[in-house]
């Protein structure tokens, strides 16, 4: 099942790594939760089982988690996978946002969302570190920085998607790390990786332009709508031009693009641009 997801579902998801050194019984032993995970998702021909699995799952991460408050990387590599093969285990009941929210919890309790050189001792929220000595803080691996990655290209498509939740920040650090990962490509995999968190950035911008607008009722449709539009079309399609991958990946990278453009265009249709000014006023 490992060389399974290693070879067959690893490619479409690079965000989270399993070198090729890596035995079941290593990665059992170093990365339980991950290896579950795995097994969940991998487990295709009995579907029965896989949703035996997909239970024992979802009880051992919230007993790890909330019980045993445990926070590392191998939790949060898990719960992505997860929810990246989320069509595996949807029977058992919709929990896209907590699995989501979880994720985003662990990439902040594990500081993964900001550069180890940016922490601060009088930034909000840091007030019991006041007195603490200050510690030299590790340098982030690529790792952690592929996950941050995949938390935050997970939670953009699903606001895209399937249900409008709380938006990630997209903080410096995703730049960052984007780009430290383009120039040691240390995964064969990265520059797809990079280009799928490229097209979510897109997304992002697209949203904070057109649609809090429409949900802060502040668009006016006249020709400021129009031109915020022509400002992120320009955006979309200059990032067109440079997505190219090896023939295996090129699919599913343009049909990320194709999404990009629909929920750029998908604003046209959108009823609050088509209500009338005076609402006592019926459509003919």
């Amino acid at each position: 099942m490992l060389e399974t997801y290693r070879q067959e579902m690893m490619p479409l998801f690079p965000f989270v790594w399993i070198g090729l050194d890596e035995t079941p019984e290593k990665l059992f032993q170093e990365r339980p939760m991950l290896y579950m995970a795995i097994m969940v998702v991998t487990c295709q021909e009995n579907i029965e089982i896989q949703q035996e699995l997909a239970q024992k799952y979802r009880e051992e991460i919230g007993r790890r988690i909330w019980t045993h408050t445990e926070k590392n990387l191998q939790l949060l590599q898990g719960i992505l996978v997860f929810l990246a093969w989320y069509q595996t285990h949807w029977v058992l009941g919709l929990q896209l946002s907590n699995l989501m929210y979880m994720a985003m919890s662990l990439v902040t309790e594990l500081g993964l969302d900001k550069e180890p050189s940016s922490g601060t001792r009088t930034a909000p929220g840091v007030l019991t570190e006041i007195t603490k000595k200050q510690e030299p803080q590790p340098v982030r691996t690529s790792d952690e920085r592929r996950c941050h990655l995949g938390a935050f290209w997970l939670n953009s498509l699903l606001r895209i998607c399937v249900k409008d939740i709380v938006p990630m920040p997209s903080r410096p650090s995703i730049n960052n790390s984007c780009s430290i990962l383009e120039t040691g490509l240390e995964s064969p995999w990265d520059t797809y990786l990079i280009q799928l968190v490229r097209i979510q950035l897109v997304a992002g911008s697209i949203s904070a332009t057109l649609y809090q607008d429409l949900e802060r009722n502040e668009a006016q449709i006249s020709h400021t709508l129009f031109m915020a539009t022509s400002h992120v079309e320009r955006q979309v399609q200059d990032l067109g031009a440079t997505l190219h991958q090896e023939p295996r990946l090129q699919a599913p990278l343009t049909m990320s693009f194709h999404l990009l453009q629909v929920y750029l265009y998908k604003i046209g249709i959108d009823e609050r641009l088509h209500e009338p000014k005076d609402p006592t006023l019926l459509p003919a």
